[in-house]
C-alpha cells in the first residue's frame, strides 16, 4: 500500500475539508432530533454515579477493617473514584465514536443510495475523511462532560494535571473511528435483502470485516487480565510477603504509578496508559517514553484503514484493485 499521497495530503490540510462537511452537518441534525447527546450523556452519568457509590461503599468496609484504602485499590478515595470513573469513562468515548462509523456504508447500502453517493464529485478518501470528523467530535463531547470531575480528583490529590492532560490523550485516540469497507463497491450491487433495522438488530454486517479501529479482543483481553495473573500467581506461590512481593518483583522494570495501577488494570487501564505514554522505559539503553511511537502508530493505523476502505469504494472487482494508485 502506497501511502501519504499528494492527493491524500491534500485533502487532510484543506480547510475545507473539515469546514464544508456536510456529513456531519447531516449526523448533526439527526443527533438533535433524536436528543441523541443529552440521553448518551444521562445514560453515561447514572452508570458511572452507580458505579461510584458502590466503590465508595466497598472502601468505606475495606477501610473498616484496614487502616486506609489499600494501595491496589489507589491509596486514597480520590485515586480509587478516578480508576473507577476514567475506567467506565472510556468505554462511553468509544462507544459514541463507534456508533457513528460501524456501520455508516452498510446503512447507505441497505437504503440504496450509496451508488448516488460514491456518484458525488469527490474522491472516497475524502468522503471517507469527512464521515470520521462528526463521530470523533460525538467521543470527545462524551469526553468534556467530566472534565470537572477530573479537575476535582486533582484537587483532592488522586492525580497530577499531567495525568489528566494524557489520560484525554488517550480519549482522543479511542474516539479516532472511520467507517470500513471490504468490498468492490462498484459492481453489481448485492440485493438490499434485509432491512437496516434487521441489520443492527442482528448485527449481520456481511460487506465488512473486522474493523481496524476496534480493539484486537485477545491482545486486550491478555493486557487486562495479566496483572491479575501475576498478582495471584505471586500470593499462590508461596510469596511470604504476598502483595509486598508483587510490587518488590515489578519495581525494577516499572515505576511505583504504574505498578499501583495493575491490580485494578480491568478499571484503570485508561490512566495505566495514560502513564505509561510518557514513561521512560528502558529501550536499547535509552530511557525512551512511548508517546511519539503510539501517536504516529495510531494516526498511521488510521489513515492506513481510510485509505484500504477508500480503494475498495474506489472499484469494481477485487482485480481492479491492483490498479488503484494506493495500491
Amino acid at each position: 500500500m502506497r501511502l501519504l499521497t499528494p492527493e491524500h495530503l491534500a485533502t487532510l490540510t484543506d480547510p475545507q475539508t473539515w469546514r464544508d462537511n456536510p456529513f456531519a452537518d447531516r449526523s448533526r441534525r439527526c443527533d438533535r432530533k433524536r436528543h441523541q447527546p443529552l440521553r448518551s450523556i444521562l445514560v453515561m452519568l447514572t452508570v458511572i454515579t452507580t458505579l461510584v457509590l458502590l466503590a465508595l461503599w466497598g472502601a468505606n468496609r475495606v477501610h473498616a477493617l484496614d487502616n486506609g484504602v489499600p494501595w491496589f485499590l489507589g491509596g486514597s478515595y480520590a485515586a480509587l473514584l478516578l480508576i473507577v470513573v476514567s475506567g467506565i469513562h472510556a468505554w462511553f468515548v468509544f462507544g459514541a465514536a463507534q456508533k457513528h462509523t460501524t456501520a455508516l456504508l452498510t446503512q447507505e447500502q441497505f437504503r440504496n443510495t450509496l451508488p448516488g453517493l460514491l456518484m458525488l464529485p469527490t474522491s472516497p478518501f475524502r468522503l471517507l475523511v469527512q464521515t470520521s470528523a462528526y463521530p470523533w467530535l460525538a467521543g470527545m463531547r462524551m469526553a468534556v462532560v467530566l472534565l470537572p470531575f477530573y479537575a476535582v480528583c486533582v484537587g483532592m490529590g488522586g492525580a497530577s494535571v499531567f495525568d489528566i492532560l494524557m489520560l484525554y490523550v488517550v480519549f482522543a485516540l479511542l474516539a479516532l473511528a472511520s467507517p470500513v469497507w471490504r468490498t468492490p463497491a462498484l459492481g453489481d450491487p448485492t440485493p438490499a435483502a434485509m432491512p437496516t433495522a434487521t441489520l443492527k438488530k442482528s448485527g449481520a454486517n456481511p460487506n465488512v470485516k473486522a474493523s481496524n479501529n476496534s480493539t484486537s479482543g485477545g491482545l486486550f483481553a491478555l493486557v487486562m487480565v495479566a496483572p491479575f495473573l501475576i498478582l495471584v500467581a505471586t500470593i499462590v506461590g508461596g510469596q511470604s510477603t504476598g502483595l509486598a512481593s508483587f510490587q518488590t518483583i515489578l519495581r525494577p522494570y516499572l515505576s511505583d504509578a504504574l505498578i499501583t495501577l495493575l491490580p485494578s488494570s480491568l478499571l484503570s487501564w485508561p490512566l495505566l496508559f495514560a502513564r505509561a505514554l510518557v514513561t521512560p522505559f528502558d529501550w536499547f539503553g535509552l530511557p525512551v517514553p512511548p508517546l511519539g511511537f503510539a501517536l504516529v502508530l495510531t494516526l498511521l493505523g488510521r489513515y492506513a484503514n481510510l485509505v484500504r476502505s477508500s480503494e475498495y469504494l474506489a472499484v469494481g472487482t477485487y482485480r481492479d484493485l491492483a490498479k488503484t494508485p494506493t495500491f
